[in-house]
């Protein structure tokens, strides 16, 4: 589940803060994890999601909240994508995330 991994992900960085990351990281991260939090409750009405099921549709639909809801214009929503490791990996692996980058440089 994407919001299980992601909150250990945090975690294991909160244990690293002082040694590999800042505070200020581990913030950042922290507020990606409620903001996927908001996004999934507000789409899908759930709080967590099978990382399976991330694909084209939910990266595409994820940009337009961050945009349309969260008011974050497009370099902010390029940086805010930069501080969610757990998506990012896993749509590479599955070469969605490729096609999602190109569209986000031709906006």
């Amino acid at each position: 589940m994407l919001m299980e991994v992601f909150k250990k992900h945090n975690d294991q960085m909160a244990e690293l803060v002082g040694l590999e990351y800042a505070p200020g990281t581990l913030e950042r991260f922290q507020t990606a994890y409620r903001h996927t939090l908001t996004f999934l409750q507000w789409k899908y009405k759930v709080d967590d999601i099978d990382i399976s099921k991330l694909d084209y549709e939910f990266i595409s639909e994820y940009e337009f909240w961050i945009k349309s809801v969260r008011k974050n214009n497009h370099n902010s929503t390029i940086k805010y994508f930069g501080d969610q490791p757990v998506c990012a990996a896993w749509l590479a692996v599955k070469g969605s995330v490729c096609q999602f980058q190109n569209d986000l440089t031709r906006s």
